[in-house]
């Protein structure tokens, strides 16, 4: 059976799946940047320095996250950093 979904539906479904994330990593958030990782897979997820405005994504989420919703790369990055501005509420102007 083929489903048919919107892009804004997509979207919505890309941002729970992020919300959804978070919920079993540990999030660290103080003046030295942000970090979301998993002490149990000894894994950083993400990481956000403040000084230059600079996001860490790591190339085991970006990839599971670009399998699973059918994005390229730079939709994946794209996404993934609007959904990190919005929900830390800082700006990022360079990633890696």
């Amino acid at each position: 059976m083929k489903y048919i979904i919107s892009e804004s539906r997509l979207n919505q479904i890309m941002k729970k799946f992020l919300d959804s994330y978070l919920l079993g990593k540990n999030v660290m958030d103080n003046q030295g940047g942000i970090a979301v990782y998993d002490n149990d897979n000894d894994e950083d997820y993400l990481q956000y320095f403040p000084r230059k405005g600079e996001l860490f994504i790591s190339d085991s989420f970006l990839e599971e996250f670009e399998f699973m919703f059918g994005l390229t790369r730079k939709e994946s990055f794209r996404f993934i950093v609007d959904w990190f501005e919005n929900e830390f509420h800082v700006k990022v102007r360079m990633v890696e």
